[in-house]
């Protein structure tokens, strides 16, 4: 990650890397980096990536042709993608089941979940559902766009620019 950051940074940054690394609790590793820069900060303020970025951001400066990288990225860090089988709780149908299938985008910010869904909407012509979670043991709402099964069929075999 910190290769990738350091060729897209502005000439002449400098980056202070500290890798870490934690083992989960089921047997899987997280692993964090930190960087101190602040050619990068600043240039981070300015495509809209800010400090308590989950309650302040909103709309971030990307080019259409790499918005739907950007899109994956942001299902991949804070979305899920559920896919199961219910069954219907009936007493004349006790054998019927349906697939479930559902995408969905999650932020603390209202801002960025609405700028989210506007360009989706303008990049793929599909319409989420903006739902709210007031604030409860949290100290802030949650914010979600949800897609239903036909519009996640649509959206997740979408390749963002120069893959697939």
């Amino acid at each position: 990650m910190a290769a990738t950051l350091r060729s897209r940074a502005p000439t002449g940054s400098s980056l202070n890397e500290h890798d870490a690394h934690a083992d989960l609790r089921d047997g899987g590793t997280a692993y964090k980096t930190q960087i101190g820069d602040v050619r990068l900060f600043r240039w981070l303020l300015t495509i809209g990536i800010t400090p308590a970025k989950s309650l302040t951001i909103g709309g971030i400066a990307v080019p259409n042709e790499l918005f739907l990288a950007l899109a994956r990225g942001l299902l991949d860090g804070d979305g899920s993608v559920m896919n199961k089988v219910a069954r219907a709780d009936t007493k004349r149908r006790p054998d019927y089941r349906w697939e479930y299938l559902q995408t969905k985008f999650v932020s603390a910010s209202r801002r960025h979940i609405e700028w989210l869904s506007e360009r989706l909407r303008e990049t793929t012509g599909l319409e989420g559902y903006l739902m709210t979670q007031p604030p409860r043991r949290r100290r802030h709402a949650c914010y979600a766009l949800r897609f239903s099964k036909h519009a996640s069929l649509k959206l997740l075999p979408l390749e963002p620019a120069g893959h697939g």
